[in-house]
């Protein structure tokens, strides 16, 4: 170890000229040994603030977070009013992702000095961590009052709006931050983030390719340029951006999983579900399997005699979709201990291969191994030969039936259930969600049709506009869970549904089913089918241009027609 520099503590000036030293050293960047004079400087007196503040810029800049955190701690305790002082410990804070603790620094301060730039611009990228956007969103523009032309604030404040749906506002923030910086990639990249959001995949294609030329090793845009060509259709090339990204960072998950859902989509199965193994780290849900504390089956180690947990791992319509497997896990030999979410467990009692139900959250039995939901169609080889397609799998209490049917009443015509919208925090929910005024046309086209909502929740734009049709018939907060929404659909004629629980839930059922797919759908529906090999009772309805409902439900508002003419679902 090198020795550190000598230093007499007996002469003031001596130190002092140390000090002048360690910061040249500093500034020309030679920091080892302005480290050491640093320390040397400190071993000598632990108070001196200069020593404390420059080391820990010194150790922030290096990497070395929890020694600047030791460093600027005590230069806190000493200057508690200096509000530089406190900026670099939220920057060290942040640094070490303790967002709350170094939102708390920054506001000290700002405290101390209002005007502070840099404090107002750096907190506003922590409450954007934490999710806070539209408090991002307020410090950004405490930024830009003090700096108006700081391009980096405009693009950050651009994505706080962009996540707070305020697309238009968010597109003129990026517009001005390219006009501050015409070079800057990330505002190019971003901007391409809004048009795809709304529904715009060309512009976004254009403004994924200029911040390519620009920074040709940009791999989340080489991702987000797979995307919106997937968004038009274009599967090959969507397929040759995720190899460039993959390329340049052969650990990038969600170009890994994106490419897992191309190559499902088309029906590669064999390439498809391997791949798809990346979305635990693409989606961040790493955590979640590690709670478990067992180890993952993919189906190489025997099951015979072992207990195996299968577990819920996303949307209730993934659980719906998937839980068929359970029959096949617990036909290798295995007790079958299945978790899923609180609203599904009453319908899924009674579900063929199931030694023990819970629901997530209750406690759970010893187990020798688990295996998410989806995880299942790897782990058991699925293909079009092997995939599980029988017609009905899931069955309503027969009490339960009984009730629905007392309270519909009398069947006048055909009964049609109707879903329009999904989860609106599903990550596609913009693309796969049909405005509810598309619905309501199609209802009123056909009158001697009894409509059934079948959305438990409404949307507070909807609730109007569905109070306001009479005769579309709403139970809402009458469908407890699960079970009550199948009993009701065991009671209709067909549902009519968007890519939503409730499809997958009439699939399950085996009940005539229609599904209203967007013009780039799910991977499970594969690509120009009008029939689905996991749900033999559906028929698949798809946009035939991007975001252009209106096509697709005149088609169906012709097929209903010709049904209710007929009493029963077209069996075309």
């Amino acid at each position: 170890m090198e020795p550190s520099p000598a230093c007499p503590i007996e002469n003031p000036a001596t130190l002092q000229a140390r000090l002048q030293k360690a910061i040249a050293l500093h500034q020309q960047g030679q920091l080892q040994q302005a480290r050491l004079h640093y320390r040397a400087i400190l071993a000598l007196d632990m108070a001196n603030l200069d020593a404390l503040y420059l080391s820990a810029l010194l150790e922030l800049a290096s990497g070395a977070l929890e020694t600047a955190l030791d460093l600027i701690q005590g230069a806190v305790a000493i200057a508690p009013q200096h509000a530089q002082i406190h900026f670099t410990h939220a920057n060290v804070l942040q640094g070490l992702q303790r967002l709350p603790a170094a939102l708390a620094s920054y506001d000290a301060a700002l405290r101390f000095d209002p005007q502070h730039v840099e404090a107002h611009y750096n907190r506003g990228l922590t409450l954007q961590a934490m999710q806070r956007h539209a408090e991002a969103l307020s410090s950004y523009d405490a930024a830009l009052a003090l700096k108006p032309l700081d391009a980096d604030a405009c693009l950050n404040r651009g994505v706080a709006l962009q996540e707070l749906q305020r697309f238009d506002e968010a597109l003129a923030s990026l517009g001005q931050a390219l006009r501050l910086a015409p070079g800057d990639a990330r505002v190019l990249y971003n901007r391409g983030l809004i048009w795809q959001k709304r529904h715009h995949p060309q512009r976004a294609l254009a403004d994924f390719d200029a911040a390519l030329a620009i920074d040709t090793r940009y791999v989340e845009a080489w991702i987000n340029r797979g995307a919106a060509l997937e968004q038009l259709a274009r599967h090959d090339e969507a397929l040759a951006a995720y190899e460039q990204a993959l390329a340049i960072r052969p650990d990038a998950a969600k170009a890994h999983w994106n490419e897992a859902l191309v190559r499902l989509s088309a029906g590669d199965f064999a390439r498809g579900w391997p791949k798809h193994e990346w979305r635990w780290e693409a989606l961040g849900l790493q955590t979640r399997q590690a709670q478990l504390r067992r180890p993952l089956w993919l189906g190489q180690e025997s099951l015979q005699g072992r207990t195996i947990l299968l577990h819920a791992e996303q949307g209730l319509g993934d659980t719906l979709q998937f839980c068929r497997y359970a029959k096949l896990v617990a036909a290798l030999g295995a007790t079958v201990v299945l978790q899923v979410q609180a609203p599904l467990k009453s319908l899924l009692s009674t579900l063929e291969g199931v030694h023990l139900l819970a629901a997530e959250g209750e406690p759970l039995p010893a187990f020798d191994f688990h295996c998410p939901l989806l995880s299942l169609p790897l782990a058991l080889q699925t293909n079009f030969d092997t995939l599980p397609s029988a017609s009905a799998y899931l069955a309503p209490a027969a009490a339960l039936c009984a009730q629905w049917q007392r309270r519909l009443g009398p069947r006048h015509g055909m009964r049609v259930g109707i879903a329009w919208s999904g989860n609106p925090g599903h990550g596609n929910d913009h693309n796969r969600s049909l405005p509810l005024a598309q619905m309501l046309a199609l209802c009123a086209s056909v009158p001697q049709v009894q409509f059934i909502s079948m959305q438990k929740e409404i949307r507070a734009g909807d609730r109007d506009l569905l109070a306001a049709q009479p005769q579309i018939s709403h139970f809402g907060a009458q469908l407890h869970d699960f079970g009550d929404t199948a009993a009701l659909l065991a009671n209709l004629d067909l549902i009519i549904s968007v890519d939503t629980s409730v499809a997958h839930l009439a699939g399950a059922l085996g009940k005539p089913l229609w599904i209203i797919l967007p013009f780039s759908a799910d991977w499970r529906w594969l690509r120009q089918r009008s029939d689905s090999p996991w749900y033999p009772s559906a028929r698949l309805w798809r946009q035939e241009r991007l975001a252009d409902w209106s096509g697709v439900m005149q088609k169906i508002a012709g097929a209903l027609v010709r049904a209710a003419q007929n009493d029963k679902p077209a069996a075309e």
